[in-house]
């Protein structure tokens, strides 16, 4: 078996692991466009087959630090997030602390 050779994730920015004809890749890639430090990684390639799948799972789960299957496999600063929900979750909150540090102003 050829060990996989797989992108590890920015330590600055978001990272995001994509495949294709996924909904939510679409979305977060629309979502985080604007990022001045995006890599993307396509996951394409790791799941032609199912031994390939399977290795780059036991990749993926060491880089996380425990099983993740679905995609996007989101990153910030080098740690995971998670998925698409997590990245709207992250841009609403710093999102309403930017208004909260603008109220403060005042």
């Amino acid at each position: 078996m050829d060990t996989l050779k797989i992108q590890k994730p920015s330590g600055e920015g978001y990272t995001i692991y994509t495949k294709s004809k996924c909904k939510y890749c679409v979305k977060v890639k629309e979502l985080l466009k604007n990022d001045a430090a995006l890599t993307i990684i396509d996951c394409d390639p790791y799941l032609i087959d199912e031994e390939k799948k399977k290795e780059f799972l036991e990749e993926v789960q060491t880089i996380v630090g425990r099983s993740h299957k679905t995609f996007p496999m989101v990153f910030r600063n080098g740690t995971f997030v998670g998925g698409c929900d997590d990245v709207e979750k992250i841009q609403l909150r710093d999102h309403l602390m930017n208004i909260t540090e603008f109220d403060d102003d005042f």
